[in-house]
């Protein structure tokens, strides 16, 4: 009979499940495991994250599988906490600023309960002073902001609005002239060792700094441990190949809470959630492919890429998000606004955009019946690579020939002007 159980860490902590069964299973146990099993030989078992949904797969494949207890309380106390966050978001019966509505001290309750989540609500509704609040209720003194450039001294407002903190100190290249809060400036060593005398003196104390700021300072910020690293617009950090992406990850394990702020989680497709799922939850989310393989529906794509085309079960996403996101959008929270109302307004090329245009055409529609003539299908043509550069050419000359050398007109830029 198989048998699934936990594989710890010498500190006890959980780390992969396995799967004992054996080799001649190979198969069924990929399958149950949705691609993502790997036979280990050290444990002479199949490994994978430990995650309910994967559980559920191989106890459908296997309805005689041994599970171990352990393997049964660490799930109990997934599904446990994923109710307590769940109730957390409801707006009734928790206060604490006054000045909040309903659905914003839910989430000061839901990053509470969460520890380690997203809060996706819609642009305008309130992330900032949210979170600002939330450090305030939840005694965190240490405190990591990082964020866009632009938004550096917007947080330094709310945090002094909402909270009435002035322990705050924002790293800048050039210096700034503040009254609100302590400018770290100058060259990298300069900034650097700022920023160390700060965080050794002060057991309480704000640092702002932007994504890029985290990776050039990555070591000297990843030998401190904070209350809590906040995020905004933490969509920024949606590349996992990027090296400001694994500075902040590597960051986050720094931290006892963790809140990523974004209005668009989901901005190109659900891989986009990754990186932000697996800050959360590093356990449960350990490599990219284990969740796209898990949740993720894909199609290899004509260049023998992969493309992402949904999600496997929308009820088991759903829920598996649920356990660390809240979203409330601007319709949900402002019901009494009205309608967006959006007009479409045709808009004809210049004579010269239009000439241009033409030209380019012709020359598109050319190569395309010269590749037919040579016995490649329309699929092979319409996805070759110099058929998708001219009708990015073509889409660029809707805006302005100038993007591509040619004169500075565009039909659309006028009538913005009008």
């Amino acid at each position: 009979m198989p048998k699934v159980y936990l594989k710890t860490t010498k500190s006890g902590k959980p780390e992969r499940m396995l799967f004992d069964c054996s080799y001649e299973y190979k198969n069924l146990a990929q399958q149950a495991a949705r691609g993502v099993a790997r036979f280990t030989k050290s444990v002479n078992a199949w490994t994978m994250p430990i995650d309910p949904v994967l559980l559920k797969s191989i106890v459908d494949h296997f309805p005689d599988a041994d599970i171990e207890e352990d393997l049964l309380a660490h799930m109990r106390q997934k599904k446990f906490k994923q109710m307590q966050v769940l109730e957390a978001t409801d707006d009734e019966g928790f206060e604490c600023h006054p000045s909040l509505w309903g659905f914003q001290k839910a989430s000061v309750r839901f990053l509470g309960e969460v520890r380690r989540g997203i809060l996706a609500h819609d642009m305008g509704t309130g992330k900032t002073p949210i979170s600002s609040v939330a450090t305030d209720v939840y005694g965190l003194a240490k405190i990591l902001v990082v964020c866009p450039n632009s938004l550096k001294w917007s947080w330094v407002e709310h945090i002094r609005e909402w909270v009435q903190r002035d322990d705050i100190y924002v790293v800048e290249s050039d210096k700034v002239s503040s009254d609100s809060a302590t400018v770290i400036h100058g060259n990298t060593r300069k900034r650097e060792d700022e920023i160390e005398k700060t965080l050794v003196k002060q057991d309480s104390c704000v640092i702002v700094l932007n994504y890029d700021q985290v990776r050039i300072h990555s070591k000297i910020l990843a030998q401190f441990d904070y209350d809590v690293m906040i995020c905004d617009e933490a969509h920024r950090v949606k590349n996992r190949k990027a090296q400001r992406t694994q500075a902040v990850i590597n960051l986050s394990q720094r931290t006892n809470y963790l809140w990523l702020l974004t209005g668009t989680p989901i901005r190109n497709g659900y891989q986009d959630l990754w990186t932000l799922l697996h800050m959360c939850d590093p356990e449960r989310f350990s490599g990219y492919w284990n969740f796209v393989n898990t949740y993720l529906n894909t199609s290899m794509n004509p260049f023998g890429g992969v493309e992402i085309t949904g999600v496997r079960d929308q009820q088991e996403f759903s829920a598996m998000l649920s356990t660390y996101m809240f979203r409330v959008t601007k319709k949900e929270a402002m019901p009494q606004l009205p309608d967006r109302i959006y007009t479409d307004y045709p808009i004809g090329m210049t004579t010269k955009q239009e000439k241009i245009y033409e030209e380019l055409e012709k020359e598109m529609i050319a190569f395309m019946e010269k590749e037919l003539a040579g016995g490649a299908t329309i699929e092979e043509v319409v996805s070759a690579e110099n058929t998708i550069s001219q009708i990015m050419k073509l889409r660029q000359l809707c805006l302005t020939p100038a993007i591509l050398g040619g004169p500075d007109e565009s039909a659309k830029l006028d009538t913005l002007d009008d």
